[in-house]
This record gives C-alpha cells, sequence and structure tokens, in this order.
C-alpha cells in the first residue's frame, strides 16, 4: 500500500511541478497564469498535451520544442522531479519512517501533510525566482500562510503549537492592526518604503527558459553537460565524505573522550554530549570543503582552468540592495515600514495586557480560544490563533532584523521576500518551527560559501531566501531531533 501510495504522490507531485513551472515563469513577468495556455515562448506555438507529460515528455523531446527546435531549459524537469521527490519524501518521512512523532495515519493527519506540502512547493517556487531575479513573488507566500491557518482551524493538531490566552489576545490585536494598516496604505495614508527610489537595482536580464538551438561561432566555453557533470563531482562525493566523517567521530570512542574532558559534564550538564555533535558536524562540514578543493584541482588538471569555467557569478550584480546612491535614504524609507507596523505592535501589546489582566476579557478570549472552556469550537479557533501567532513571529523576526540592520548600515538589509517567506513558514508549522528555520537557515548559506570559495567560484550577492526555504524543509523533517539537541533534558 505504502509503495503504491508513494509512487501516486511523486506522480502527483510532478504535476504539481508542472504547474509551479509556470508560477515561476510567469508571476514575476506579471502574465496571468491561466491564459494562454502552455506554449513555446520562443515561438508562441502551443503545447500539445503528450508533450506536457511531467518528466516523461522532456526526456522524450531531448528537452526541445517540438515545433521550432528550441532548447527547452533543463530547470522544467528539474522542478518536476524536485516537487515530486518533495511529495513522496515529506509523506515518507511523515508516516513511514515516523520523523514527526505527533503524527499518526495519512487518513486523520492529511490537512496538516497537504499544509506542509503545499509549503514546500511555495518555497520552492519562490526560491527559483529568488535566485534568478532576486525577488520573491509574495501571493505564493500569502496563499501558503492562508493555507495553513485553514488546516489549522478545520483540524487542530499537535505539530501546530498552542499558544496561552494572553498571546492569543496579542496575535488576535496584532493581525487587526496589520489589516488596519494595509487599509491606510491603500488609500495612501501610509507610503511604500523606497517608491521613490532613482534606478533601482536589478539583476541583468534572466536566461530564457527556452534558448536558442545554437549560435554560429559562439559556442559556449562550457556546457550543460559539463556543468552538471562538474557539480556531481563536487558535491555528492563531498557531501558522502562528510556524511562518513560525522558517522566516523561520532563513533570514536577517543574523540568522544576527548570531547567530553575538555566539556565535562559536571559543568556543562547534558550540553556535553551535545559538543560532540557539534565538533562531528564541523569536522564534517570541513571534510567536505577540502574534497571540494581538491575535485576543482583534479578537474582544472583534465579539462583546463578556461574550459572549467567559474565565473557563473558574474550572471548576477555585486549588489542588489538600497543604498543612498539610489537616490533615497535606507533609514528614512526603513521607518515607512516601521510606522506601517506601529498599528500592529500597539493593538497587539493591547491585546496581550488586556488579556493578561482584565479579568472580563481573559473570560472572553478563554472562552474563544480554550477547548477546555469553550469547547469544540474554541479549540478549532485557538488552533488557528497558534497559526496567526507564528505568522506574527516568523514576519517579526526577519522583518526586525530588517529595520535594525537598515538603521545600522543606512543599507536596505534582507528583504521583504524574506519577512513574508518566514511568516508562511510560522503559520503552516508555528512559531517553534519559524523561530528553528530563523537560526537555522544561516548555517546552509555558510555551507554554500565554503563551497563556492573551495570551488573557486566568483564573489556574487546570494538571495537569503532560498536559505530560508532549505531551512524551513530541514526544520519540518527533523523538528523532533533538533528541539531533543537543544533541550535535552525536555
Amino acid at each position: 500500500m505504502d509503495v503504491m501510495l508513494i509512487i501516486f504522490l511523486f506522480a502527483f507531485g510532478a504535476c504539481v511541478g508542472s504547474f509551479l513551472n509556470v508560477l515561476i515563469y510567469r508571476l514575476p513577468r506579471e502574465q496571468s497564469i491561466v491564459f494562454p495556455p502552455s506554449h513555446c515562448p520562443r515561438c508562441g506555438e502551443p503545447i500539445k498535451w503528450y508533450d506536457n507529460i511531467p518528466i516523461v515528455s522532456w526526456l522524450l523531446l531531448r528537452g526541445r520544442c517540438r515545433s521550432c527546435g528550441g532548447r527547452i531549459s533543463p530547470r522544467y524537469i528539474l522542478i518536476e522531479l524536485l516537487t515530486g521527490l518533495l511529495v513522496a519524501g515529506l509523506y515518507v518521512c511523515y508516516f513511514v519512517l515516523h520523523a514527526r512523532r505527533e503524527l499518526g495515519a495519512l487518513g486523520r493527519d492529511w490537512p496538516v501533510f497537504t499544509a506542509h506540502v503545499v509549503l514546500l512547493c511555495g518555497l520552492l517556487a519562490c526560491s527559483a525566482v529568488d535566485i534568478e531575479l532576486f525577488i520573491v513573488p509574495l501571493p505564493v507566500m500569502w496563499f501558503c500562510a492562508a493555507v495553513g491557518i485553514a488546516a489549522a482551524a478545520y483540524r487542530p493538531h499537535p505539530i501546530m503549537p498552542t499558544v496561552p490566552v494572553p498571546l492569543s489576545a496579542a496575535a488576535l490585536g496584532a493581525a487587526i492592526g496589520l489589516i488596519i494598516a494595509k487599509v491606510l496604505l491603500h488609500y495612501g495614508y501610509i507610503q511604500e518604503s523606497f517608491l521613490d527610489a532613482e534606478d533601482r537595482p536589478s539583476p541583468v536580464e534572466p536566461v530564457e527558459p527556452v534558448e536558442e538551438a545554437g549560435r554560429a561561432g559562439q559556442p559556449e566555453p562550457v556546457g550543460t553537460g559539463l556543468k552538471v557533470l562538474r557539480e556531481l563531482l563536487y558535491i555528492v562525493p563531498a557531501g558522502g565524505l562528510g556524511v562518513l566523517t560525522y558517522l566516523a567521530l561520532r563513533r570514536w570512542e577517543a574523540f568522544g573522550l576527548a570531547m567530553r574532558g575538555h566539556f565535562p559534564p559536571v559543568l556543562f550538564a547534558d550540553l556535553a554530549d551535545r559538543v560532540v555533535v557539534i565538533c562531528s558536524l564541523a569536522a564534517a562540514v570541513v571534510a567536505a570543503t577540502l574534497w571540494t578543493r581538491l575535485a576543482r584541482a583534479a578537474l582544472t588538471a583534465v579539462v583546463g582552468a578556461r574550459a572549467l569555467g567559474g565565473g557563473e557569478a558574474g550572471q548576477h550584480p555585486v549588489g542588489v540592495a538600497m543604498t543612498p546612491q539610489h537616490g533615497v535614504s535606507p533609514r528614512v524609507e526603513i521607518l515607512r515600514e516601521l510606522l506601517f507596523l506601529t498599528p500592529a505592535i500597539v493593538l497587539g501589546l493591547a491585546g496581550y495586557f488586556l488579556a493578561a489582566r482584565v479579568g472580563a476579557v481573559r473570560r472572553a478570549m478563554s472562552w474563544a480560544v480554550d477547548p477546555a472552556v469553550g469547547g469544540a469550537l474554541a479549540g478549532h479557533v485557538g488552533s488557528a490563533m497558534g497559526a496567526v501567532f507564528g505568522l506574527l513571529v516568523g514576519l517579526g523576526l526577519i522583518w526586525g532584523i530588517r529595520i535594525l540592520g537598515t538603521l545600522a548600515f543606512d543599507k536596505e538589509a534582507m528583504g521583504l521576500g524574506d519577512v513574508h517567506i518566514l511568516a508562511a513558514v510560522g503559520a503552516v508549522a508555528g512559531w517553534q518551527a519559524a523561530v528553528l528555520t530563523f537560526f537555522t537557515a544561516p548555517l546552509f548559506g555558510v555551507i554554500y560559501v565554503l563551497h563556492c570559495a573551495a570551488a573557486g567560484r566568483g564573489r556574487r550577492e546570494i538571495p537569503y531566501g532560498p536559505w530560508l526555504a532549505v531551512g524551513a524543509a530541514f526544520v519540518l523533517v527533523f523538528h523532533d531531533r533538533i528541539v531533543a539537541f537543544i533541550l535535552p533534558g525536555g
């Protein structure tokens, strides 16, 4: 039964991936995702249904349009394959390997599974757009957040952490404040930030998904096949070596004794054992980085430095953040965003203190969100308020860093797209997942920077959205183990 269901979920995920490709191409170009139907962007010919089968059609057509012979980007099959693996893989992690102990069977917990699948698919689409254009399609994250709140309200589940009554009141007040601020923004009482910027920074013109069949006399120095092979030689052995290093150090008794000698349990309690894990992970990253460096040297010797390339980073600008050189004062502009958040902050604090100190308000909120007081309906409302609180925590973490960073350095810090990504994570998976993602995402970014440095890549500004997406996926699956690692006695 599991095998057939996994196959079905993979096929279904691949079909979803085909739709994600539409979103990735059309949303940033402000095109309708419904009309016209799927067509070749080069010749405009509609794509027949038998040429639109996920994964299979791209392979049968060998990555070319049937009508004009134009090259179809491998991104299409990659997104379809990744989406299928995400959907089927999440089912395996949740209901076969039981990575989340709170979940039982799919028949009972399908709402939370559906919400998490929607979140992962939305993160994949936003990451693809962010990598290409340095923007995040906000409607995708809004949809994910709405699905998360709806799933929590439809069937309360233990993965969504409940919040005390005062925090529920604070979440309600802050949500009302955001709605008020949005209305004020719509009617012009509040101005958008960075609206008056001149010469807004933007990435170079992206490569079209359907490329030219060839350019006479101008062959690319590095073909797609060589790029893929190079990345496989970098990543696959490096990842394997990192895993083997971690496992070897974890099982090496002398290493564990040495670490515990420097960090004795008498002083560090249960966290002493965690030092062994942290040191093992650090050694694994170092081993993987060294392999990447050696692979770079070996490939350079075999194919030559010119053929190997390394200038991919030049496809993007060095910086895309707003600075005073763009005709605005970032510090003044970020204060507009603080003004936008003021109603939410004021009403959120008011809701918290009223529910905490005024008996009548506390009783009313308890009746509304506490199932022990208000019954089953209150359980649904309380679960939804937990999702709203998670959204606000995710939003506040990134937006706070954006405001403080911009005020400190007079340069736009983070991005509003990143704010919406973490807000959606909090709405779907709860405030704990948002906090863990906030601290986990930078670790993956650091590993990638080390990989680029070891591989001889050029320096470039990396969008943060994809690392938030990777961190969120990691937290969704390994949430229980992360919490057990952080709170060994909890």
